[in-house]
């Protein structure tokens, strides 16, 4: 590995390693983020029962990595982590907000806002439903982490060609485009 030069982060100081390196930016002025993945998803083992010996399959344990990146930071990282965080999801419970009127009755006094009298309160109640969110592309999309280098994609021609057109059914693709220009289309289309 060959170092290429520096980054700087207020009083923090980062080495960029080279210049293909996945790279990303906090926009936050003042918040850290810390980024973590699972390298090995879908990965197992095989073990044979000492007393049956039938073959027993189950998940591998989990390797973690975790990136920090300061706040207003570009900083490196391993595209394994970045993959990882990528396509990491989460499911969270949908809530509605529902307004509620007081109970209208002689023994009742209802609370005073600026001396106003309120007429009910909102409750926020659950609605059965869940998402799926990723997290990671939900900061990418809000501005508060920009992508500088794209991680290097390990697909082959013709599967990211595959994958572009699934995408877009209108597009068609020519036979002489670029490697680049292809990725760049790939990461555009399918994968930001």
């Amino acid at each position: 590995m060959q170092l290429k030069g520096t980054v700087s982060a207020g009083a923090a100081s980062f080495l960029l390693i080279s210049e293909k390196q996945m790279q990303v930016q906090n926009t936050s002025k003042d918040v850290p983020m810390t980024i973590t993945a699972r390298t090995n998803p879908g990965e197992v083992v095989k073990s044979k029962h000492p007393m049956t010996g039938e073959v027993i399959t189950r998940d591998a344990l989990p390797i973690l990595k975790t990136a920090h990146i300061p706040a207003q930071a570009t900083v490196e990282l391993a595209d394994a982590i970045w993959n990882g965080a990528w396509n990491a999801k989460s499911t969270k419970e949908v809530y509605e907000d529902k307004f509620v009127p007081f109970p209208v009755h002689d023994d009742f006094k209802a609370p005073t806002i600026d001396n106003k009298a309120l007429t009910g309160h909102m409750e926020r109640l659950a609605t059965g439903k869940t998402v799926t969110v990723f997290p990671l592309r939900e900061l990418v999309k809000s501005g508060a982490l920009v992508i500088v280098e794209k991680p290097a994609s390990n697909l082959s021609r013709k599967d990211k060609i595959t994958a572009i057109q699934q995408s877009n059914k209108f597009l068609s693709i020519p036979a002489d485009t670029s490697e680049e220009d292809l990725e760049e289309l790939y990461n555009d289309i399918v994968q930001y």
